[in-house]
């Protein structure tokens, strides 16, 4: 805080304590902070009593002004402070005149903002003691939910803004200037609910007061979208978590709550939450009639479904939502659910259905001029090209959705759009290009905290490795990546690596990294921590490619090391097709045969090389020059 009385009683203390034991102290430290010297004036002897002096020369109105502002964490504006400052029967004028002596005696610091706005704040040692004579008044209940009651409204008038393109960054700013006064009215939501007061409802004017509990839900409904777009997900899924655990009867708010559950856990790849929370956020929808809800959490479960390779159900759900947003006339919900459904559909291999719902999706989000929802569309477009197998003509859409990503700073979908490109610079065999697109992807998918795609990312960079020769890396690199998540449970939207993987044929503790890999380095890679595991990709994509072993010779049958047993003909040509990306369908195509034949032969390689996924199947491949 600076204060010079301050800094002179704690340096007096290093007597007794250390520097870092008294910086542990200073929660308290008003009660640290005393004992100055003798020939001081009394009221210097301490800083509660210095702070005290000038409370006392405070008007009676003042300093019950002053005693309510203690309730504002990181500031607040002039009119903030007249919502909760204001005595009921004082005037406006009188406010003003109050802040203004708070002001003139260093009890409050004016700031002026970028708008020309003042916003106030006390410093911190002066609110720890504000708040002490605002809890003696025993006003502190009252005044602390007229706080949240206030900043849930202030929250529910920001949060449309960060669904239109032009007011979405100054909605997102305007929430992160009031972040520590939400933090605030959240934590005081989820306390034990005290004696019933009427002193916030005025803040709704004619309503009735909601419950702390209908607050909290309401209000942390209201930052679900703010967590996404502020980069604030890991922290507002702990409020919602934190929420979830207060028991409470079914309602809109509450079922927006166990929605964003559902939603947040989603962006973090965490599929199985994601699907557990959005399924109770569907039937608490269904069964109190909220039709919108149930339209935004069955479009989210229509993704879950597909990231969890579960095509017939994402679909279904996917279905269920677009129909709902139609018969409400809701575009702006309608154009991602048209997306998630379309991005089901082409995972199924209904190609030409996707496309026509990313065109409506397209043209929804243009005539909105809406540069997000234009982005994901361009994104939608360039992955189906993609999955056609048009790749050069896949580049120039995600290109252009990349950059209307950057402008909107959408490090979420910046990262999965780059991911994207990278495949696509794999499979055109641009390693170098590929490597840079995954390293900037996977510092973005730690940035936001997305498992799913962090692990996605970890097992491209290893195949990038092993076709390097850098098998010893791409083998931790693995490691790492199913400690992350295993394939099976998921991967994010849009990929070229085919969702369409059989049973495996070994249960699940028996798997193994990949045939032929040695054990030690893929056990080494799973226990890295997340930290660890980017630093060693990064430093792994900077390593030049190692000379090759002599390759195996290639007979009808190619012998693999060990006891993985061997392939035939066809199912070295199938295991070809799979490392290059193909789906079931594809790969059907090109052989002329059916997609169960195609199954049957994966299964059996599968079965071979006693690997358990598709990427372990592609790492066996690249190590025994099978590529």
């Amino acid at each position: 805080d600076g204060l010079p009385l301050a800094i002179e009683l704690a340096a007096a203390r290093v007597k007794l304590l250390s520097p870092a034991a008294l910086a542990a102290r200073m929660d308290d430290r008003l009660a640290l902070l005393t004992s100055g010297a003798h020939d001081l004036p009394p009221r210097q002897r301490t800083l509660r009593d210095e702070i005290a002096w000038s409370y006392d020369l405070l008007p009676v109105e003042t300093q019950h002004l002053f005693r309510r502002l203690a309730v504002f964490s990181g500031g607040f504006t002039l009119e903030a402070g007249q919502a909760i400052g204001a005595a009921e029967t004082a005037p406006a004028a009188g406010l003003l005149d109050g802040i203004a002596a708070l002001v003139d005696h260093s009890l409050l610091r004016a700031t002026e903002q970028p708008d020309g706005a003042m916003r106030f704040t006390m410093l911190e040692t002066i609110r720890e003691y504000a708040q002490e004579r605002l809890a003696e008044s025993g006003e502190m209940e009252a005044v602390r939910r007229r706080h949240a009651a206030y900043y849930l409204l202030q929250a529910e008038t920001f949060e449309p803004q960060l669904g239109l393109s032009d007011s979405r960054q100054a909605g997102v700013a305007q929430f992160d200037a009031e972040i520590d006064n939400f933090r605030a009215a959240l934590a005081w939501s989820t306390q034990a609910e005290q004696v019933q007061v009427e002193d916030a409802a005025s803040i709704f004017g004619q309503r009735a007061e909601p419950s702390r509990t209908e607050i909290g839900l309401r209000l942390a409904g209201a930052l679900i979208w703010y967590g996404l777009m502020g980069n604030r997900v890991g922290e507002i899924r702990q409020a919602l978590a934190s929420l979830l655990s207060q028991p409470s009867p079914a309602s809109k708010a509450r079922a927006r709550v166990v929605w964003g559950a559902g939603f947040l856990a989603l962006v973090h790849g965490e599929f199985a939450m994601a699907r557990a929370y959005l399924e109770e956020s569907t039937a608490m929808c269904r069964d109190i009639g909220d039709a919108l809800g149930l339209a935004i959490s069955l479009r989210e479960l229509c993704i879950v479904a597909h990231c969890q390779h579960q095509p017939t159900y994402a679909i279904r759900c996917g279905e269920e939502s677009v129909a709902i947003f139609r018969t409400l006339g809701s575009e702006g919900d309608l154009y991602v659910a048209l997306d998630n459904l379309g991005t089901a559909l082409a995972g199924h291999g209904e190609y030409a259905a996707a496309r026509l719902l990313f065109d409506e999706e397209y043209e929804i989000s243009r005539r909105r001029n809406d540069p997000s929802g234009i982005a994901t569309a361009l994104m939608s477009l360039g992955w189906l090209l993609a999955k056609e197998g048009d790749e050069q003509g896949a580049v120039a859409p995600l290109e252009q959705a990349l950059a209307l990503r950057r402008a909107i700073d959408e490090k979420w979908m910046i990262a999965e759009t780059l991911s994207l490109l990278g495949e696509i610079a794999q499979r055109r065999g641009a390693l170098t290009d590929a490597g840079r697109l995954y390293a900037e992807a996977l510092g973005l998918g730690y940035e936001v905290g997305d498992k799913a795609c962090m692990a996605h990312l970890l097992r491209q960079i290893a195949s990038i490795a092993a076709a390097r020769n850098r098998f010893e890396q791409a083998e931790r690199l693995i490691g790492a990546a199913e400690r992350l998540g295993s394939s099976k449970e998921g991967a994010i939207f849009h990929t070229l690596v085919a969702p369409d993987d059989p049973p495996s044929p070994a249960p699940a503790e028996q798997a193994r990294p990949g045939a032929g890999a040695a054990r030690a380095g893929w056990a080494d890679g799973r226990t890295m921590t997340v930290e660890e595991a980017i630093s060693f990709a990064l430093a792994t994509l900077q390593m030049p490619e190692r000379e090759a072993a002599p390759e195996t010779p290639r007979t009808g049958r190619v012998v693999l090391r060990g006891d993985f047993g061997s392939l035939t003909t066809r199912e070295i040509e199938v295991l070809q097709l799979l490392v290059k990306g193909m789906t079931y369908a594809q790969i059907a195509e090109r052989l002329v045969v059916s997609r169960r034949t195609v199954n049957a032969h994966v299964t059996a390689i599968y079965r071979k090389l006693d690997v358990n996924s598709r990427n372990e199947a592609t790492y066996a491949a690249l190590q025994h020059g099978l590529s």
